[in-house]
């Protein structure tokens, strides 16, 4: 992901809290929520996005990756997940994957930032 450029999208992901280690990485997952995680992968914060907001996040990361998720995010609205669980300990499909890479555990080139 890029630094966000779009004010809109700035104070949008700088309204959230961050790892104080600076090991975590922010993330938007198809439940329209934005999130950020620390290190070990546990939720700091979280931002319900409404459809606006989410396509303005969106204009952060790469045109490739929009094309390839656009389709996810159709009809989505973040302010529609309320349950604290998922809010807090988002499933696995909606957390970006880890891969091994030569023998460490690496994040997946999901869009995050970090």
């Amino acid at each position: 992901m890029t630094c966000p450029t779009n004010p809109a999208a700035k104070e949008i992901m700088s309204s959230l809290r961050r790892d104080p280690e600076g090991r975590g990485f922010t993330h938007l997952a198809t439940d329209g929520v934005l999130r950020t995680f620390d290190g070990d992968r546990n939720v700091v914060d979280y931002r319900q996005l409404s459809p606006e907001e989410i396509r303005t996040v969106m204009q952060v990361f790469p045109q490739q990756w929009r094309d390839q998720v656009k389709d996810k995010f159709v009809g989505v609205d973040g302010r529609d997940v309320t349950d604290e669980e998922q809010l807090r300990y988002p499933s696995e499909e909606l957390v970006p994957r880890r891969e091994k890479r030569s023998g460490t555990e690496a994040p997946s080139p999901t869009p995050a930032s970090y």
